[in-house]
């Protein structure tokens, strides 16, 4: 299942719902290394994006698909590091995780093995942003049962 974990880890990447978090400060204050403080009280926003398309880290081409990347890694999709916040990060990643990636594994080994699913036109439909929200396709996915062998 190495295969559909960086399938799996892939799509969660592209399909990151919200882009910026807003985080409020704290503490007294937060300092930088470079000497750049953060006063109390002050929203701070976190831009997903920076992560989950790090040039340095995905290469040239980040916003590219590539369903199966993590291959060679063999990486599990429910892993959190610096550069995969999908579940969050640290002490404080979504405990659940482990679960909801073993549901869409389940629920995906089904559909590859019972359905040819496609889109209405052929095309994956393009990402639409309201603000800093994702918003669901518009064109609708088909399923045809496979034939039985």
């Amino acid at each position: 299942m190495t295969k559909l974990d960086s399938f799996v880890r892939e799509s969660l990447r592209h399909t990151d719902d919200i882009i910026i978090v807003p985080r409020a400060v704290t503490t007294d204050h937060f300092s930088f290394s470079n000497g750049y403080t953060i006063p109390k009280g002050r929203n701070v926003f976190d831009f997903s994006e920076d992560c989950l398309y790090s040039e340095s880290q995905y290469g040239p081409d980040s916003k590219s698909f590539k369903p199966f990347q993590f291959v060679s890694q063999n990486v599990s999709a429910s892993k959190v590091d610096r550069t995969y916040v999908i579940f969050g990060g640290g002490r404080h990643a979504c405990p659940g995780r482990f679960y909801a990636v073993l549901v869409l594994k389940l629920f995906l080994y089904h559909v590859i093995l019972k359905y040819h699913v496609r889109t209405e036109n052929g095309n994956m439909p393009k990402k639409v942003m309201t603000g800093p929200f994702a918003s669901p396709p518009k064109e609708s996915l088909i399923f045809e049962r496979r034939k039985e062998t």
